[in-house]
């Protein structure tokens, strides 16, 4: 059995206790850039836990078909920053979870930081704004993520 397939259920297992605490949610469908040895377009998916302002997300990203592949499967907190950008609250992100690309030979555990936003578009949806660091222990520069989603809550 691989690391991953061992990592994966432990991370969920880590998260569901906080979800079940939290009465609201989230899923997010978000496309941004991956950059490590250099830039490729990404696309992923969260289930977000929590209430306004704080509570975290199960996440999963990736690259397809670029010939340079590069995922990670996190489960991270947002924390509340008294930030705003245009009156959408800033807050930073830290978590942790599983990193892999074509340039390691096998997967590797991550931590996880950044900051970001969500700019309310309508109703339950928002524009979801991040930047994160995915902290390897011998990726200098380490990989980082641009990107941007919308986020509907329930």
């Amino acid at each position: 059995m691989t690391r991953f397939a061992l990592l994966v259920p432990l991370i969920v297992l880590a998260g569901a206790p906080t979800a079940a605490a939290q009465t609201s949610g989230s899923m997010t469908v978000l496309t941004g850039v991956y950059s490590a040895a250099r830039a490729k377009p990404a696309i992923g998916y969260a289930w977000g836990f929590g209430k306004a302002g704080g509570g975290g997300e199960l996440e999963y990203a990736g690259t397809r078909g670029s010939g340079e592949e590069a995922g990670s499967i996190t489960l991270a907190w947002f924390i509340p920053t008294p930030l705003k950008v245009r009156r959408s609250p800033v807050y930073g992100i830290a978590g942790f979870g599983a990193y892999a690309d074509s340039h390691r030979a096998e997967l590797q555990e991550t931590i996880v930081a950044g900051m970001g936003t969500k700019v309310q578009v309508a109703g339950p949806i928002k524009l979801r704004i991040e930047y994160r660091l995915f902290l390897l222990r011998d990726a200098f520069p380490p990989p980082r993520r641009l990107s941007a989603g919308l986020s509907v809550g329930f």
